[in-house]
């Protein structure tokens, strides 16, 4: 999805209609550290784990022939969907950021 702020307005009303969040409108984090430490990661890796998205665009999926199922529109729909699912499920336990910590010497 090429607006990604266009998303985040998106995600944070689904969030806001559900009394998740205070505000419809999505925030940047004030510094590395508030974030590393909201998200629960080490933030020598927030870079790595969450702030890459823009760093890169991938080329070889459609040199080999392969074009995405989801629209932006489909995406936008599904929003609900994923918000749900993680509700239901809680928060997954992650033996990778676990790793993380120990590799930094930190306990989580």
């Amino acid at each position: 999805m090429k607006d990604m702020w266009e998303f985040q307005d998106h995600l944070a009303a689904a969030m806001k209609a559900r009394e998740l969040v205070s505000s419809d409108k999505p925030e940047v984090y004030p510094s590395d550290e508030f974030a590393a430490e909201a998200i629960g990661v080490p933030v020598e890796f927030l870079t790595t784990l969450y702030k890459s998205g823009s760093n890169f665009t991938a080329t070889r999926p459609q040199s080999i022939g392969w074009k995405p199922e989801w629209d932006k529109e489909r995406s936008l729909k599904n929003v609900d969907v994923e918000i749900e699912d993680v509700i239901e499920l809680g928060k997954a336990k992650s033996s990778l950021i676990d790793s993380l910590f120990a590799a930094v010497g930190r306990p989580r």
